[in-house]
């Protein structure tokens, strides 16, 4: 329980330095949809998810479907 506290503590740092290090607003938004895949946040993730292309959201079914 403490590790996926430290994960998510150390997640949420990285994202919140995120728009100085990525400038187009669709990377951010698929580094970010990433970062909810791994912590298993579906409601964060679809949430994001709404910001993404058609072709981001497809390219994100295949971690989604594997």
């Amino acid at each position: 329980m403490a590790a996926q506290y430290n994960m998510r503590s150390e997640g949420n740092s990285i994202l919140d330095v995120l728009p100085f290090l990525v400038a187009d607003e669709n990377d951010r938004a698929l580094c970010e949809a990433l970062y909810y895949i791994l912590l298993k946040d579906e409601a964060a993730f679809f949430s994001v998810r709404e910001l993404l292309s058609p072709e981001m959201n497809k390219k994100l079914d295949f971690f989604i479907l594997n």
